[in-house]
């Protein structure tokens, strides 16, 4: 970061002086200097409205007092930007001109609400090891800001409860975010002439009692083929009461283990059946696996004239905790009234070579990506 920054120092003076030659926008000169960080303050934070922000952000500024003053200190660096390759050492001025900005103008003035006030600052005196809770005023200053972080925390829930009517709940911003991933997948999709669209849809369109296997090599398509998959048939379902339930593994948190993972789906489809479902949190992995397996479908067939339709894309990208890679929690038999579409690279990870071991090849329900012909751009 420091080097980014002693560079864009040094490109800041060469567009200064040639500003008005290559007519270079004071606005798209700004986008130039900064940092990762200070982007997701921007965008976390400073393009906020007033409410979102007073509801969703907290800053906690310090400053250490005489730290330029002591640049020498082995630890200093880890504080401040400094040029490099300089002597004697000295703080990058530009740096620091742009942090006191952020630091001092920007974020105070997107963070106090009139009374109130998201934004809090601090100041201690430099010691050479930097932050030391050995030290009176450092101790008493992170007893002061954890203190303060825990008020603010509790108030900022508080908030949330109170608008309850508005706030997702876990399972719900988890559905959402794999539908939002499903469209984006699906602007990047790209006809393909393998006929495994076509597959598919026969497999969706046709009552069978196995899993639908697709696998193929990183790269192959295997997601987007999944996300078109689940938005075509939403089209050719349309009249019929059908549930798609969809996971991308490994885009989010409840999706990348395989036991939040079953969690999330049991819990989505129990809710889409309005039936009862044990207390997962107080059963274990093998508990969580049996239900999955068998008595989620056992209650699924119950209602014959609705139809699920489970896409789990990227089996790969789970965790291997709690026999992921095993594929031993995958369902084999399934009812009439249930479609399950799997996607896993045969390749590296043992997912496929589990597979097959637990469904054999004769059972003609695995089909191939290849690779995208040339045609397809890709």
């Amino acid at each position: 970061m420091r080097c980014s920054l002693h560079k864009l120092t040094a490109y800041v003076a060469v567009l200064n002086e040639h500003q008005t030659s290559i007519n270079i926008k004071l606005s798209l000169m700004s986008g130039l200097f900064y940092i990762v960080t200070e982007d997701e303050i921007n965008h976390g934070i400073l393009s906020l409205s007033s409410v979102s922000a007073e509801n969703s952000s907290l800053c906690y500024a310090r400053t250490l007092s005489n730290l330029e003053e002591n640049l020498n200190d082995d630890s200093a660096e880890r504080y401040v930007d400094v040029l490099q390759n300089v002597s004697p050492l000295s703080v990058d001025v530009e740096a620091q001109k742009l942090l006191r900005v952020l630091k001092h103008q920007k974020l105070p003035r997107a963070l106090n609400f009139g009374s109130t006030s998201n934004y809090h600052s601090y100041s201690i005196p430099w010691v050479p090891c930097g932050v030391n809770e050995q030290i009176s005023e450092h101790g008493d200053y992170l007893q002061q800001l954890c203190e303060q972080v825990w008020i603010d925390m509790k108030n900022l829930i508080d908030k949330a409860v109170k608008s309850r009517s508005i706030l997702q709940s876990a399972l719900h911003a988890e559905v959402l975010h794999h539908a939002s991933l499903c469209v984006q997948k699906c602007e990047t999709y790209c006809d393909r002439k393998d006929g495994v669209m076509t597959k598919v849809h026969h497999y969706i369109n046709n009552a069978t009692s196995r899993p639908l296997i697709l696998h193929g090599k990183s790269g192959s398509g295997k997601t987007t083929v999944m996300a078109k998959a689940a938005k075509s048939i939403i089209s050719c379902w349309s009249e019929q009461e059908t549930f798609i339930i969809l996971r991308f593994f490994g885009t989010s948190p409840s999706s990348s283990s395989i036991r939040e993972a079953l969690i999330s789906i049991c819990e989505q489809i129990c809710g889409l059946y309005e039936t009862t479902h044990p207390t997962f949190n107080d059963l274990d992995i093998v508990e969580i696996v049996q239900y999955f397996r068998t008595d989620l479908w056992i209650n699924v067939a119950e209602f014959p004239s609705k139809t699920v339709i489970l896409m789990l894309d990227s089996v790969d990208q789970l965790s291997s905790m709690d026999g992921a890679h095993s594929m031993k929690w995958l369902p084999l038999l399934v009812p009439s009234n249930v479609r399950i579409v799997v996607s896993m690279l045969n390749e590296k990870l043992k997912c496929f070579e589990n597979t097959r071991s637990l469904l054999p090849e004769s059972e003609k329900v695995y089909v191939e990506l290849g690779s995208m012909h040339i045609s397809a751009g890709v």
